[in-house]
């Protein structure tokens, strides 16, 4: 979009009358680079950004409350 479409499908190289056109793998791989990028900066991101804000928070147990439930706990455990 910003730059066109990157095309390399003319980068070859030959070893012993064998061509390897490594420039189509090149152009393949920026576009799934280019497309994944993108796919998570405008979709994944506000979409984790949102149910975050969905979520509820968890409450917080005070100090002092947190360790009265774990005598009582223990307390119960002791009497069995």
């Amino acid at each position: 979009m910003i730059i066109g479409k990157p095309d390399f499908s003319d980068l070859t190289f030959t070893i012993n009358d064998a061509v390897f056109r490594y420039g189509a793998f090149l152009t393949a791989a920026i576009t799934f680079l280019v497309t994944a990028a993108a796919i998570f900066f405008f979709v994944m991101k506000p979409l984790n950004a949102l149910m975050a804000r969905m979520r509820p928070e968890e409450e917080t147990v005070p100090d002092e409350e947190r360790r009265h439930q774990e005598l009582l706990a223990a307390i119960r455990e002791s009497s069995r």
